[in-house]
């Protein structure tokens, strides 16, 4: 045996054999919702919150004259979470922290980019999830897409090694000109599965449908998965809008490459933080954002409504 370096060595370290064969039968076959590790405890915060926030409302409460009145407005205003039946999240797995939703889905975190990421992933495959959704942040470069919005992708090309190691795929990019060469070229597409992407779609899209006022669009395509944030130039930008790729983050590459090699099917749900303006060459930072927030709220009543039904 090659390998000595192992998730079960490690977590050797901490428990003893039947534990770790205790989690593995507990976890084999389900799903876990792995949440970028700065809202990871949003979810504890929306299983305490009835309301959606007005995000407009809460922007005009920074002016003194009328504070008392804005409050009201908020007040009136917020959007009523439709989720009568809330989960007490209970921390199965200590270590890698690792809280059960109910006895079919799980939930835990990941961190930033993609090498820390797959401390998790192992962790998790060798747990023998069989579903893995990653939900975290992504910026733009659309026009059409906007700081809040929610955004599914189908998969992630990436200038990033981890992938490629996992799947054996070739990186095909001139480092030179930063450009890709994505036209018939699947070796730099890692794809999410695709029936788990259409699911989840289609449940938030029909949850979207029942909050008319609430002002958040969701789309779904092929995004950009890099480690390298400051590296993300003009020209690359625009050539990746070329190839209809409009989004980008830092780990959704990585995590569908990791969850193809095992076989492990995976898909992604981001909420837009940040956008660039590349006609302007201005790059919006919404990361306080009330909109987010909300978006998140959003988000994770749609999960409980799946997990609920327990249709997934």
């Amino acid at each position: 045996m090659d390998e000595i370096v192992t998730p079960y060595n490690f977590l050797r370290y901490f428990y003893s054999k039947e534990k770790i064969e205790n989690f593995k039968n507990k976890f084999s076959g389900k799903t876990i919702f792995v949440i970028y590790s700065p809202y990871f405890f949003n979810f504890f915060h929306f299983l305490n919150e009835k309301y959606l926030l007005n995000e407009k409302d809460e922007i005009n409460l920074n002016t003194k004259n009328d504070k008392k009145e804005n409050k009201k407005k908020v007040k009136e205003k917020k959007l009523k979470l439709n989720i009568n039946k809330k989960p007490k999240l209970i921390c199965i797995e200590n270590i890698n922290k690792i809280y059960s939703i109910n006895d079919e889905f799980f939930l835990a975190s990941h961190k930033l980019g993609s090498a820390a990421t797959l401390e998790i992933l192992e962790i998790l495959a060798f747990y023998g999830f069989k579903n893995i959704i990653q939900i975290g942040l992504a910026g733009t470069f659309s026009d059409e897409i906007e700081i809040g919005d929610i955004f599914i992708s189908k998969g992630a090309c990436s200038e990033s090694i981890t992938p490629y190691i996992y799947t054996k795929k070739k990186l095909n990019f001139d480092g030179i000109n930063e450009l890709f060469f994505l036209e018939n070229n699947n070796d730099n597409l890692f794809y999410s599965d695709e029936n788990l992407t259409i699911f989840f779609y289609n449940e938030i899209l029909q949850n979207l449908s029942n909050l008319k006022s609430y002002k958040i669009e969701i789309f779904e395509g092929f995004h950009f998965s890099t480690d390298f944030i400051f590296k993300e130039t003009k020209s690359k930008l625009q050539n990746l809008l070329k190839n209809n790729i409009e989004v980008v983050e830092m780990e959704g590459a990585t995590f569908f490459g990791f969850c193809e090699s095992k076989k492990i099917k995976s898909t992604a749900i981001y909420i837009i933080s940040d956008k660039i303006d590349l006609n302007k060459n201005l790059w919006f930072q919404g990361w306080k954002d009330k909109k987010i927030e909300n978006s998140f709220l959003f988000l994770f009543e749609t999960i409980l409504k799946i997990i609920n039904k327990n249709i997934l």
